[in-house]
């Protein structure tokens, strides 16, 4: 971390000298005899003195070490703690820095374009290749970047791996000239094996969102399968497609003549959701049942979207799957990012509408699975009620069975049959239209209605 030709650098060599230096003294002895250079006593005093001196006895040696070298071992060492910790101190600041300036990019929407005229990043981007401006004034393509006014040099590499380019790496200098071959070489080498990180890195989340995914629509079925009626053939619906979007709310919608009722909703608020009535072809869950293609919208201020009485006033993401058949629209799923703008992604639309086919299915069986049930209850409380009949005996009885049994049928509160007769032609003739009904409050029936 010390620039060339600095003078640190004697600094630094110093310091590696004496850390041998230390190893050195470890193996010190207090053999005062031989000084020939064959020991410890030798390589120390080799070490310490020019190559011209004489080596001094032990004694001396010794004494100048305990004298000089160590207090200069322990100068070194912690003028060396004290440039770490300045080090560190200035890390952690422009770190600091470096968020700081982060964060206002990100919050300004600072972008560039991937083109070769506007940008050394684009233009590194599209070339596949590093580009250099060793004086950006001289250079065409270089964006003036507001957020680093004084860079005076600047090189953009490619982040390449597997062939992809996945972005650019770009370095700034406040100084001319800044950068080398050398430079270049080794931060090349740098930013390929961050591309190769970058990219594990996306292909470990695919994987896992892939497998997320999988887990959830496999739970799906299971849960739409298991469905016993149409409010929880819906719960299910709404729950799993809000989960799988990774969104705040969800609310289902079926269609009734020319209005979208709500029927199931997740996330909150359900109450207020739950007494929106929205046209077919009106707002974003109308428009996507009158085009039957999803829709999606995201509203940056609460106030270009529609109010919905008791819920917050906040920026929020919106899309509207519709639920549907070859011939009809059943209904549509909306999903929404509350105080998020972040917009539904292509993948997350392609599996809602996913779901939503899934959901059509199912609602289509459940329909036609209720329809049948009812049908087969039908015929068996006709055959019931026809078995009771025959087995009546008399006129009387066989008129009591078929009340009764029609009343509990219908679930009905009464009943009755009204039989007249013309005595001179014997045929029947239908009741009196303007005859009160039978039950609590009517008039006494003549004796030939039977009545429960």
């Amino acid at each position: 971390l010390v620039g060339r030709g600095s003078p640190a650098d004697t600094s630094l060599l110093g310091t590696v000298k004496m850390q041998s230096l230390i190893a050195d003294l470890t193996a010190l002895t207090d053999n005062s005899g031989g000084t020939s250079g064959a020991g410890p006593i030798a390589v120390i005093a080799t070490t310490i003195t020019d190559p011209g001196d004489t080596p001094a006895d032990a004694d001396t040696l010794r004494d100048d070490l305990v004298a000089t070298t160590l207090p200069s071992i322990v100068t070194i060492m912690q003028a060396q703690n004290n440039a770490i910790a300045t080090l560190a101190a200035y890390c952690n600041t422009l770190e600091s820095k470096i968020n700081a300036m982060l964060a206002a990019q990100i919050a300004a929407g600072h972008k560039l374009a991937t083109n070769a005229d506007e940008s050394m990043i684009g233009w590194s981007i599209v070339n596949r290749r590093a580009r250099i401006a060793l004086d950006i004034g001289q250079d065409a393509v270089r964006f003036e970047n507001p957020y680093l006014p004084d860079t005076r040099s600047e090189m953009a590499l490619p982040l390449i791996s597997q062939g992809q380019v996945l972005g650019a790496l770009s370095i700034q200098s406040t100084a001319v000239a800044a950068f080398s071959q050398e430079d270049i070489t080794s931060l090349q080498i740098m930013a390929d094996q961050l591309a190769n990180a970058i990219l594990n890195a996306r292909l470990y989340n695919n994987a896992a969102e892939s497998s997320r995914k999988l887990n959830s629509l496999l739970e799906i079925n299971r849960d739409i399968t298991a469905a016993g009626d149409l409010q929880q053939l819906l719960d299910a619906i709404i729950r799993h497609a809000t989960e799988l979007a990774q969104a705040d709310q969800g609310t289902i919608f079926l269609v009734d003549g020319d209005e979208l009722v709500p029927k199931s909703v997740v996330g909150g608020f359900a109450e207020e959701m739950l007494l929106m009535r929205p046209k077919v072809g009106e707002g974003v869950s109308g428009t996507a049942a009158y085009t039957r293609q999803p829709v999606t919208k995201v509203f940056h201020n609460p106030a270009d979207g529609v109010q919905i009485p008791g819920t917050p006033e906040v920026p929020e993401s919106l899309v509207a799957v519709p639920i549907q058949t070859e011939v009809r629209v059943i209904g549509v799923l909306l999903i929404r990012r509350i105080n998020n703008t972040q917009p539904f992604s292509q993948a997350d639309i392609t599996l809602l509408e996913g779901m939503a086919l899934q959901a059509a299915i199912a609602y289509q069986n459940l329909i036609l699975l209720t329809s049948i049930e009812q049908n087969f209850r039908r015929e068996q409380m006709i055959r019931q009620l026809v078995a009771r009949i025959h087995g009546a005996s008399g006129v009387q009885n066989i008129l009591q069975t078929t009340v009764t049994e029609l009343t509990k049928a219908l679930n009905a509160p009464g009943g009755a049959v009204r039989l007249q007769m013309k005595p001179q032609t014997g045929t029947l003739t239908p009741p009196d239209d303007d005859a009160p009904p039978a039950g609590n409050g009517s008039p006494p029936l003549p004796p030939d209605i039977v009545e429960r």
